[in-house]
């Protein structure tokens, strides 16, 4: 009987040999030839580089759901604790950012703004063994470099008014060359006289009202464009602006960009037949507010957009250069938000923006005239 015993002892012996042979040769290429410890030491490795890097990165199934977070992305999209298992409807507000990470909008470095933010995303899918498995996300921050971009396209505009007053003064040389060479010296010395006057009284004129040196050279420098392109450009002198540091800089960067949109909302309006395109602008600080109002006569926004033009990447002009379209006026709302303010649109003929900041700035008296700033 015990030989017996044996043999079977020995078979169930071989056979239990052979099935963990078979098992750990399964699990050896299931693990690449990784033993346990060089697993563990793989993960920890993988969640320090996915959570060390300065990309976020967002990993989904085939089903839409989340699947990793690393903190970079829970930090430039405000998760929180929240996200692993959850569908991105449910963490994301509806918008731009939702449709780009959902992948309902295709395509590479997709610039999306936040609240905080302005992002860089960029989504691909997952391929394994030549089927789908999900997608990844990475968010790149992209908001000082669109900072940077923004100077850029600021310097741009300075070029740009650097030579419009080099165009206009080079018009005045060749008057003043043709007066000489008529013997006209005293009409020439009176036509001199009359521009620096004028100059010294633009530039005087903004001062009394404008007491920020940033908003008055944004002033001076879109007049001389204004001038160039056929637009009078038009400041209300009920305007008065305290030199308030913190708000002045916002100012410079709504103005700037709510004048650029009327300019460009009144771009070929002007012609013999016509009456030229017109911008007014209208600043107003008193106890409890700014006031920015900037107006134009060109064709307005439909109804239909009304609703859509801060929206980021909401655009009715194509794209040019290194910043694309539709950033101008979404960047203005969330800056006047950020800021505790409100902007609204109005019919005007033309377009009207008008912008509400919070301030605590004592305002003069003043008369309610206009005065034109240049033609």
């Amino acid at each position: 009987v015990l030989p017996v015993y044996a043999e079977w002892f020995a078979v169930a012996l071989l056979i239990g040999a052979a099935a963990s042979w078979l098992l750990a040769h399964r699990l050896k290429k299931r693990t690449f030839g990784l033993e346990l410890d060089e697993i563990a030491k793989l993960l920890h490795e993988r969640e320090a580089v996915l959570h060390g890097i300065r990309e976020g990165m967002i990993a989904f199934d085939r089903a839409g759901r989340i699947t990793m977070v690393n903190d970079e992305a829970r930090r430039l999209l405000r998760l929180g604790t929240t996200g692993i298992g959850s569908w991105i409807e449910d963490i994301v507000p509806p918008g731009r950012l939702r449709d780009v990470l959902s992948g309902a909008i295709l395509g590479k470095d997709e610039i999306v703004l936040t609240d905080d933010y302005c992002l860089a995303v960029n989504r691909m899918p997952v391929i394994l063994a030549g089927r789908p498995h999900g997608s990844v996300v990475t968010l790149r921050d992209r908001t000082e470099l669109s900072g940077l971009l923004r100077e850029l396209d600021s310097v741009k505009g300075l070029t740009d008014a650097l030579r419009a007053q080099q165009h206009e003064f080079a018009n005045h040389l060749h008057t003043v060359a043709g007066l000489l060479e008529l013997g006209e010296t005293d009409e020439a010395l009176r036509f001199l006289t009359d521009l620096r006057s004028a100059e010294i009284g633009l530039a005087e004129s903004l001062r009394t009202r404008i007491a920020s040196p940033l908003v008055v050279g944004l002033f001076l420098a879109k007049s001389a464009v204004a001038a160039e392109r056929g637009i009078d450009l038009v400041l209300t002198e009920d305007s008065w602006l305290g030199d308030v540091p913190v708000k002045s800089q916002a100012v410079t960067t709504i103005l700037g960009n709510l004048i650029d949109n009327a300019f460009d909302a009144v771009a070929g309006k002007y012609s013999l037949a016509e009456e030229p395109g017109r911008v007014t602008v209208s600043m107003v600080e008193d106890e409890d507010a700014i006031r920015i109002e900037v107006g134009d006569n060109g064709p307005g926004i439909p109804d239909t957009a009304r609703e859509s033009i801060f929206v980021d990447g909401f655009s009715t002009k194509p794209g040019s250069g290194t910043l694309r379209r539709g950033l101008g006026l979404a960047l203005v709302h969330r800056l006047v938000q950020r800021l505790g303010g409100r902007i609204e649109v109005s019919a005007g003929p033309g377009a009207v923006f008008t912008v509400t900041l919070p301030a605590a700035v004592e305002r003069p008296a003043q008369s309610v005239r206009t005065t034109k700033v240049m033609a």
